[in-house]
């Protein structure tokens, strides 16, 4: 018992000092590039916190946990914005499609632009106008294993800033099938392996995410979901969200949503870590807003449209 403890003590330690060395700690912010990536897509994923690894279940899945794409109805569209900080605005486009034998496919389209702004030089003086922007085009796929499904998706990311410079990178995911119920679901995901973007002679790793989430359906009516959160330039962050869906007839839908994550706790001041949202559907559409304070910084506004067919 006692050679166990150590050895499972000894690799504990290993595997820490080999995370802090590879990156993954607060010491090493600022040493990823295409930063918007860490942007959560979708109003109901930022409105629970980001805790989303376990709930994926139409084209958002591309962004959050591609194994939940096996988990969409016949056709997914979502169509999501979000008014960031000062002129910075996020537009995402994502489309899944259920096919036979419990295959699933999926693109998404994401583009980040932050408004006009001056270039200069290394001694201070203007260069002249620039217009940064980023994009990230996705395709993946899942299959439903039964006991679990498991997804992959391809991603091809760009940034422009003065010069502009592009990479590939992976995403994989594996989601549990219905635990005691369908009351509780499971899930994992590594993204944005394998990608540098290099400008001049400088080249950058993309934010490399791993994740672990649960979802608990407590009641029809009420659902609580959590993540683990290890980013490659970042401290460990935990996730939680709680959604509350009312009593609504005749086809309409409404639910509030409410989240934290401790990404921004100690950053800035004021008011961060937060998050609040609501969904109102019918039929097939829903409509989610979610409201995420950046403390000192200001407050950003997530709006997404769905069409589940």
């Amino acid at each position: 018992m006692k050679n166990r403890s150590a050895a499972a003590l000894a690799g504990l330690l290993t595997l820490t000092v080999g995370l802090r060395a590879g990156g993954f700690s607060s010491s090493a912010k600022g040493t990823s590039a295409a930063d918007f990536l860490k942007v959560g897509m979708g109003a109901r994923p930022l409105a629970l916190g980001e805790a989303y690894t376990a709930l994926a279940d139409d084209a958002l899945a591309l962004s959050w946990n591609p194994a939940g794409l096996a988990r969409t109805p016949h056709l997914s569209v979502v169509l999501a914005h979000t008014a960031y900080l000062e002129s910075i605005n996020f537009e995402h486009a994502a489309v899944a499609l259920k096919l036979p034998l419990g295959l699933a496919v999926g693109g998404a389209l994401q583009f980040q632009t932050v408004g006009d702004v001056t270039g200069r030089d290394n001694t201070g003086a203007a260069t002249g106008g620039l217009s940064p922007k980023d994009m990230a085009f996705a395709l993946g796929a899942a299959q439903n294993l039964g006991v679990l499904s498991v997804g992959l998706t391809g991603r091809f990311v760009k940034s422009e800033l003065a010069d502009a410079a592009d990479t590939v990178a992976f995403d994989a995911g594996v989601l549990t099938g219905p635990l005691l119920g369908d009351r509780v679901r499971l899930g994992a995901t590594a993204a944005n392996l394998g990608g540098k973007l290099k400008f001049d002679d400088a080249s950058n790793p993309l934010p490399v995410t791993y994740r672990a989430g649960a979802a608990v359906r407590v009641s029809p009516a009420f659902l609580l979901t959590g993540d683990a959160i290890l980013r490659r330039d970042n401290k460990p962050v935990a996730a939680g969200g709680v959604e509350w869906n009312l009593p609504a007839t005749s086809g309409w839908t409404f639910a509030v949503r409410g989240g934290y994550n401790t990404r921004t706790a100690g950053d800035v001041g004021g008011l961060t870590g937060l998050s609040t949202g609501l969904g109102f559907g019918f039929k097939t559409m829903q409509i989610d807003y979610a409201l995420v304070p950046l403390g000192d910084l200001g407050l950003t506004h997530r709006l997404s449209l769905s069409l589940r067919l």
